[in-house]
């Protein structure tokens, strides 16, 4: 098991807390958990959207046509 290791950085800015980042060597994602409602008005999903505001539409789109696939 890979113990938890702390970092400090932007959350946004991936390259602010990877060692030697490099997109094409080392895969990264920036996984959030969302509500179900469409909307990222606050707190990290907030952060996320406006440095990434092409994420925004197909998350609300997805939330409005599948409501019912959302929660697991």
């Amino acid at each position: 098991m890979t113990p938890i290791k702390h970092v400090n950085g932007d959350l946004t800015d991936p390259s602010s807390f990877i060692d030697n980042y490099d997109v094409e060597e080392n895969a990264v994602f920036l996984c959030h958990q969302t509500n179900i409602f469409g909307v990222m008005g606050s707190g990290v999903a907030f952060s996320l959207a406006t440095k990434y505001p092409e994420i925004l539409q197909p998350y609300v789109d997805y939330c409005n046509t599948n409501p019912t696939d959302i929660i697991g």
